[in-house]
């Protein structure tokens, strides 16, 4: 069997496999290029099972990209939320604002026009093209890369320009022409379902007597990644005050994680506080606070706002949190901490919030995280001053 009949059979295969397997979702019962687009964007670096409940969140509230246009960021990042990876969300927004303004709410009809909206790359252009206007293109993703390296024993680093040219080379090779959008479909199937990253079911495979990696032992070798990240270390000390029916909130203005989202006033430091260490260098931290805010002149020296905290808060408690993201691990403490109603002095960037109305604001994770476990300690009436 020469290379072509091999490459036929396989992709034969795989659609074989994948009428008998494939899950019904949404997505793969419409043609609309908008609702194909907000799928693939969502399952982006998220699994289906996950996606799936933001994917029908987002088209209830946003049934078209006119819709979507048409919300305020801050709508579209709270309705995100939980997902990570926001700039996704927030590139999702430019773009549907791109294409109601420059292309009249109609999403461009091929590959290369598709390519040159913001926050669409080859692959999404790809299964917007293929799976909404039935184009050529092959869709390689993590699944497909998968499924790829170990048919063909690709021991190339994946993600390395050498290695992206030779996944794009076999994905055209196999690629049913007559019908890109199954195939396409099919192939991401495949690598969820069946050749899956951790323990694929390799005996039952269809694919197992073509299989290069099967045949010499090396399935789970592949495919080949690079070596692990060394995760940066942060350490990140929350104060989160309380009147009994206020909180304050600020929002994350510079270039860093959670852009844009809220969270409880936030020092970071080289290692976590202690409380009473919190208390004595806060003159300091609050002068220093400038890097977590928008302005770029230097705020005011903090004294004021330290030496009224120090006077009239009182700590009721303080937790602690792991939270690791893919280049970053944070240790994170919150400080609970309980202030009287007449407050007069703190930092004008601190907003301030009914505790009843906290769930309206897209928050960073960490901030989600504490409010699911600890946000009746805020109130008054369910706390008690261990100061």
């Amino acid at each position: 069997m020469n290379t072509e009949q091999n490459e036929k059979r396989i992709s034969l295969i795989i659609a074989d496999w994948y009428e008998q397997h494939k899950r019904d979702l949404p997505w793969r019962q419409t043609r609309d290029p908008y609702k194909i687009w907000l799928s693939e964007i969502i399952l982006q670096q998220t699994r289906v099972d996950q996606g799936l409940s933001y994917y029908l969140r987002f088209i209830s509230s946003y049934p078209d990209v006119f819709s979507l246009a048409r919300a305020g960021e801050d709508e579209v990042l709270k309705l995100w939320q939980g997902l990570g990876y926001y700039s996704r969300a927030r590139n999702m927004y430019k773009t549907a604002s791109e294409i109601v303004s420059v292309h009249k709410g109609v999403f461009p009809g091929d590959y290369k026009s598709l390519l040159r909206l913001k926050g669409i790359g080859p692959y999404t252009a790809a299964a917007i093209a293929s799976f909404s206007y039935d184009q050529a293109y092959p869709v390689v993703d993590g699944n497909v890369i998968r499924v790829l390296s170990r048919i063909f024993n690709v021991d190339l680093a994946i993600y390395s320009s050498q290695a992206e040219t030779l996944f794009n080379e076999l994905a055209w090779a196999l690629l049913d022409k007559e019908n890109p959008a199954r195939h396409n479909q099919a192939m991401m199937e495949f690598g969820a379902l069946q050749c899956k990253p951790g323990q694929p079911d390799c005996i039952n495979c269809p694919l197992r007597e073509l299989c290069l990696a099967s045949s010499l032992g090396l399935v789970d070798k592949r495919p080949v990644r690079k070596p692990s990240l060394i995760r940066k270390k942060r350490c990140f000390n929350y104060l989160c005050l309380s009147d009994g029916r206020h909180t304050w909130l600020q929002q994350r203005k510079n270039k860093d994680i959670w852009q844009n989202l809220w969270e409880f006033p936030l020092f970071e430091t080289t290692a976590l506080l202690e409380w009473p260490a919190m208390m004595t260098t806060l003159p300091e931290l609050l002068s220093n606070r400038s890097e977590h805010s928008d302005r770029t002149e230097l705020l005011s020296d903090g004294s004021e706002s330290a030496d009224y905290l120090n006077n009239k808060a009182s700590l009721s408690s303080v937790h602690n949190f792991n939270h690791i993201l893919s280049h970053q691990h944070i240790q994170a403490r919150f400080f609970t901490v309980l202030i009287p109603e007449d407050l007069k002095t703190l930092p004008p960037e601190w907003t301030k919030l009914e505790l009843r109305n906290i769930d309206k604001l897209a928050v960073s994770r960490l901030t989600e995280i504490y409010l699911e476990n600890h946000l009746n300690e805020l109130d008054f009436n369910s706390n008690r001053i261990i100061r």
